[in-house]
């Protein structure tokens, strides 16, 4: 280690540690040993910057580095990942020395430079401009972007249909995600609706691409979010009504056999959603309370009720039942319910109703009994696992005739 104290300056003892240090400068300059991998090294600081002087004792941070900075290079170059730009070393050191010129004496920079300069020989300097990841970089950024959301609680369906959607989004689109810009997105969303896709659809591709993207930069796997100044396309929002009285009698009588109306009255009674139903046990089910709990959306617990003719219409579908499967619903093949199984026997019954029905509709349905029979907003969204209320507020239709019935009470003198 050169010694710099005759290239200007004086050895003076640290007022804070007692330690000897090197002043250079009325700027409080100073450098002091310090231990890097239990080998001694040395520190130039000042209360501006400070710069490590190289010494033998750091011999092995430097292979390492040098090694990591090979690779780095070597994987850029043949990923094709983000450009890399030769950086002329005049113009780096020219650099350095206009900072080290306010705060060193000439004579010491140009010393500390002259080490800088051959310690550089052992590397190539390189301008990276970020923001483009590699094309086979793709599947491992939607990989990593999944495992957030599974940590984040979403689930597994979920992540398996935004892999889906992200997968068909790159295939058609046919540029790497960090290649995308917003006209690449705009015309697959153009494309898509002129061959007759759906708006629903595409809104839902959309949205998901929206997410991946916003993750892809607040992450810094790209340098900005190409579509953070575009919308989704507007979707007609279809009116969702509950099913009416004469509706639910209807829906009733359409069942072909116990187990479908022990499962009709089961939604209708605790306003379940179908993903929830199917994962539902007989030992899940606390018939002297007449209440269960079930596991919602971000693996979320909650209790749910149910009547007394819903409790009688499920134990005669259990009294039917010889096997010993813990599901309390079992489908024609002796196994769990899959949700699309329970959706497809709603729409079948709802066929036979004259009317579209769907599991989902059940679960409106209560809602809106609730509200119309007197329970506050707060008390529905527990029961139907909303963790906003907003959610909620969607499922609440003010009838006229209850619109009526509230103006009579309330506002009549």
């Amino acid at each position: 280690m050169k010694d710099y104290s005759t290239q200007g300056g004086t050895w003076k003892e640290c007022p804070q540690c007692g330690k000897k240090f090197f002043c250079t400068s009325p700027e409080w300059a100073y450098k002091r040993p310090v231990s890097v991998d239990g080998k001694s090294s040395m520190w130039f600081f000042d209360k501006y910057s400070c710069m490590r002087v190289f010494d033998e004792g750091y011999e092995k941070q430097k292979a390492k580095m040098r090694s990591e900075n090979a690779k780095l290079q070597h994987k850029r170059q043949q990923e094709g990942g983000g450009q890399m730009a030769k950086l002329d070393e005049k113009v780096f050191l020219a650099a350095l020395a206009e900072r080290f010129a306010d705060y060193v004496p000439a004579n010491t920079a140009k010393a500390i430079l002259s080490d800088i300069r051959a310690e550089l020989e052992n590397y190539q300097l390189v301008t990276v401009i970020p923001g483009t990841p590699a094309a086979d970089e793709t599947e491992d950024l939607v990989k990593l972007w999944l495992n957030a959301k599974t940590v984040e609680g979403l689930s597994a369906k979920s992540i398996e249909q935004y892999e889906y959607y992200l997968g068909r989004i790159r295939q058609d689109i046919g540029v790497p995600f960090g290649k995308l810009t917003i006209d690449h997105v705009r015309k697959y969303v153009a494309d898509e609706l002129q061959r007759g896709v759906a708006k629903t659809t595409v809104q839902n591709y959309q949205r998901v691409l929206f997410q991946f993207l916003r993750w892809l930069n607040e992450e810094g796997y790209i340098s900005s979010n190409p579509c953070r100044t575009m919308k989704t396309i507007k979707v007609p929002k279809p009116k969702k009504d509950p099913f009416t009285q004469e509706q639910v009698q209807l829906i009733k009588e359409s069942t072909n056999n116990v187990k479908e109306l022990a499962i009709v009255y089961f939604l209708l009674a605790t306003g379940c959603r179908v993903g929830e139903v199917v994962r539902i046990n007989r030992e899940d089910v606390d018939w002297r309370k007449m209440s269960l709990n079930v596991t919602g959306k971000g693996n979320k617990t909650r209790e749910v009720y149910f009547d007394e003719v819903t409790a009688m219409m499920v134990q005669r579908y259990l009294a039917t039942r010889k096997d010993d499967h813990p599901a309390l619903f079992l489908s024609k093949t002796g196994d769990y319910f899959t949700t699309s199984g329970i959706q497809a026997m709603m729409r079948r019954i709802g066929r036979k109703a004259g009317f579209q029905a769907n599991p989902h509709r059940h679960r409106r349905t209560l809602a809106q009994t609730c509200l119309d029979r007197g329970m506050n907003l707060e008390e529905v969204q527990a029961i139907l696992g909303h963790e906003k209320i907003d959610t909620t507020l969607r499922y609440a239709r003010a009838s006229q005739k209850n619109a009526e019935n509230s103006y009579r009470k309330f506002a009549c003198m």
